[in-house]
């Protein structure tokens, strides 16, 4: 391969590490093959401490790295090496001359187990709390690196950097979304999120059980579903309602699964993001709210009744119409006349300060959430 093509497979195998476990120093093979190198280094530490985040080694031994890392918690590493411009590509004999490298501390501690002498640097990043660099290595014996090496490597450093940074916000990326998925799991209630396609993108553990469960929940060609027939029509029913629904909640509903009654709530949510080309669409666009039955009817029974002073009946009657099906089901199921049930909910609109079943019915479900 000529020298071109050894950069443009270093391109590539820089911004192939964003998405490598390795990291960056999944690039080291390719940077020693574009500047004829024999063995490279990556490393990630705090400059005001002895702290190192990261160190690999590429045809290096462990005892080398392990030294590589002493240097760097003891001070070792040379002064200059904290001073090289961010992104731009030095040689080690710039800095000194060889033979005052030969007899440096560093040198004698740390490169010359290396079996490697001439060096070359990048610093790709450089904070109060992390420094990030990396330097690659010759034989001892060969030739110091040329100019047309360091003008190869420094046409991949903003690639390095780029590579870098972009791997440094997925991982504050995946730090939100396990801080997201551990509340999510201390909800203590089924969490269920699905796509615009009804694809079940994130299911929290609590929801887990309902998967295993004889007529519970499971998954039909990427989609939710159930088996329990009834179950499975209630739920692809109010899925596609609150797809087109106006309002964020479309109430709750109730399922009896022989050992257990479930309380089911949908609601859409309202997710800002944008697409962008050769980026699937995929935001979550459907949250399912399941809990035992009599445990999610409680807690909001007891919520009404001590924040609005509704009456017994009045807290039950309130419970009926959240599960959006209107005032004469709910009428029906409590055994209550129509009358009965207007005179209760005008009470109810007068002690909430609501005025419509929808905004009843959100005013429940909420309560229900905190």
């Amino acid at each position: 391969m000529g020298r071109l093509d050894d950069l443009l497979a270093a391109v590539r195998s820089a911004h192939d590490a964003t998405l490598s476990p390795e990291g960056l120093s999944a690039a080291l093979p390719a940077i020693a093959a574009l500047t004829g190198s024999e063995h490279g280094f990556f490393m990630l530490h705090d400059p005001s401490g002895p702290g190192v985040e990261a160190i690999h080694g590429h045809r290096v031994e462990a005892e080398c790295v392990s030294r590589f890392q002493a240097a760097i918690a003891g001070g070792l590493l040379p002064a200059w090496r904290l001073r090289l411009p961010l992104g731009q590509v030095t040689r080690s004999s710039s800095q000194l001359p060889d033979d005052e490298f030969s007899r440096s501390l560093f040198y004698n501690e740390v490169i010359r187990h290396s079996g490697s002498f001439y060096g070359v640097v990048i610093p790709l990043l450089r904070s109060t709390a992390r420094h990030g660099w990396i330097t690659s290595g010759r034989r001892l014996g060969d030739e110091d690196y040329a100019e047309e090496d360091v003008a190869a490597l420094q046409a991949l450093a903003p690639h390095l950097q780029t590579a870098l940074d972009v791997r440094r916000r997925f991982g504050e990326l995946d730090l939100r979304a396990a801080g997201a998925m551990a509340a999510l799991d201390g909800l203590g209630r089924s969490v269920i999120l699905l796509d615009e396609a009804g694809r079940i993108l994130f299911a929290n553990a609590a929801a887990e059980p309902l998967f295993d469960h004889p007529r519970g929940l499971r998954l039909s060609g990427g989609r939710l579903d159930a088996a329990d027939p009834v179950l499975a029509r209630a739920l692809a029913r109010r899925v596609d309602r609150t797809a087109l629904a106006t309002t964020p909640l479309d109430g709750s509903f109730e399922v009896d699964l022989g050992d257990e009654r479930l309380e089911i709530t949908v609601a859409r949510l309202e997710t800002a993001h944008e697409t962008r080309l050769g980026t699937p669409k995929r935001a979550p666009a459907t949250m399912i709210l399941i809990d035992r039955a009599e445990a999610g009817r409680g807690a909001r029974r007891t919520q009404l009744r001590e924040r609005f002073r509704l009456t017994p009946a009045e807290a039950e009657f309130a419970l009926e119409i959240a599960r959006g099906e209107g005032r004469q089901a709910a009428a029906a199921r409590l055994g209550i006349t129509v009358a009965t049930a207007r005179s209760h909910l005008t009470s109810i609109f007068g002690k909430t300060g609501v005025r419509r079943q929808a905004a009843l019915v959100r005013l429940v479900m909420d309560m229900g959430r905190h």
